[in-house]
């Protein structure tokens, strides 16, 4: 464990490190779980029907560029 942390918009004091790296994973199976159901049919999104890729894969997939 380490003493260091990451200040946090909105959080009194330093965001303790170890729960960055938990709250990371997360965000990674959560843009995963998106992309697995945001998927294309004929051209539209089969979650939203919106004209593939949509906003919500598109940021899942930037998300998951960054992890």
């Amino acid at each position: 464990m380490t003493e260091f942390g990451l200040v946090v918009a909105g959080r009194q004091g330093l965001f303790p490190v170890d729960l960055i790296y938990e709250e990371i994973a997360h965000l990674a199976r959560l843009a995963s779980a998106v992309l697995n159901e945001h998927t294309n049919d004929g051209g539209l999104c089969v979650a939203c029907g919106s004209a593939f890729p949509c906003s919500a894969a598109a940021l899942a997939e930037g998300n998951l560029g960054l992890v």
